[in-house]
């Protein structure tokens, strides 16, 4: 259970706030295509990254992989089925009745990023949305986290939740000095952490000392 009230909240974008598991799945079949892995099957496990999830899938040929899976996402259409998983809308609102600082710290190209925040009328509740490209280096650098916070008198602490869905997030947070929550289910090698899987359970988490704190 938290221990302290947060100050501040950090949000991941793709598979934690939105359900972009459809679009991350076509990017894997069209790039396992094109390197002439037609016969291979793969699915990206949330809890590494891509990078490893790449080097895993082609050893030393990850990052002419890693260019046709980007052209292949950024080619898509930013809206095809991206979806707020459930919960989030309902969970954004109550938070925001709190004052809590929200941020998006996301590895998405900041530009695409924002546009697909503000497609969902999102965008109103977060004081700060940071992608790719926004900071000099990319979670799990602390960079975008910290960057995320710039302006607000709040400094890292175990006072700024980072919500996340993958070992970059959890990275990100450590070395930011947050705290990392992860959204779904126990994160190997993790396990201490705190976890949700869905945005229900995340509210039990968080609204009983927002409460107290409130009375």
């Amino acid at each position: 259970m938290l221990e302290k009230v947060p100050k501040a909240i950090l949000f991941d974008w793709d598979n934690t706030l939105v359900d972009s598991q459809q679009s991350v799945s076509a990017a894997i079949n069209h790039t396992l295509k094109q390197m002439g892995n037609n016969s291979l099957q793969a699915s990206r496990h949330s809890y590494v990254s891509r990078k490893e999830f790449l080097v895993n899938l082609f050893g030393d040929r990850w990052q002419e992989a890693g260019a046709i899976y980007q052209q292949y996402l950024d080619q898509q259409s930013p809206f095809k089925d991206l979806n707020p998983n459930p919960g989030v809308v309902e969970m954004l609102k109550n938070l925001k009745q709190y004052n809590l600082y929200l941020a998006i710290v996301s590895n998405k190209e900041g530009n695409n990023l924002r546009k697909e925040v503000a497609y969902l009328g999102l965008s109103h509740y977060f004081k700060k949305i940071i992608g790719s490209g926004d900071t000099s280096e990319d979670k799990p650098s602390p960079l975008p986290a910290v960057f995320a916070l710039e302006g607000s008198n709040i400094k890292s602490s175990n006072e700024v939740l980072f919500v996340g869905d993958s070992i970059t997030d959890v990275h990100c947070a450590i070395n930011a000095n947050c705290l990392p929550i992860v959204y779904g289910k126990p994160m190997l090698g993790y396990e201490d952490l705190l976890s949700f899987e869905n945005f229900n359970q995340f509210m039990l988490l968080v609204m009983p000392i927002l409460e107290g704190n409130n009375e």
